[in-house]
């Protein structure tokens, strides 16, 4: 079994009008891939960023707090498939170290996965 990624499309026939569904890809057939740094707001593919997180994100492109890091995704073969921000104002949430279980000593113990849970937006 060959792992998937998808990318949204507007639905056609059988879908209702302005519904999204992703179409799905075979890893091969995004050839290269891609990690771009968006450089703030002045940078080229800053718009890019922020429509793609308007349109397929549930948060949207709501305000990043604290500092913050953006990126773009690409595949040669088929364009833009993904965005990610990472800001420090995630860096702890109540309810998500409460779920988690987590209290100070559990942030000294596991410093890779706090880092990962610091991410803000990711499609």
């Amino acid at each position: 079994m060959k792992p998937k990624v998808s990318q949204s499309e507007e639905v056609g026939d059988g879908g209702c009008e302005g519904e999204s569904r992703c179409q799905e890809y075979e890893l091969w057939e995004l050839a290269e891939t891609a990690v771009a740094l968006v450089r703030g707001r002045n940078d080229c593919n800053y718009s890019i960023w922020k429509e793609m997180l308007e349109e397929h994100h549930y948060l949207h492109a709501a305000k990043l707090y604290g500092q913050q890091i953006k990126y773009l995704v690409r595949s040669s073969e088929i364009g833009w498939i993904g965005a990610m921000s990472f800001s420090s104002s995630a860096w702890r949430v109540r309810v998500q170290d409460e779920r988690l279980g987590w209290d100070e000593e559990a942030y000294k113990v596991t410093p890779v996965l706090v880092e990962t849970l610091c991410g803000e937006r990711a499609l």
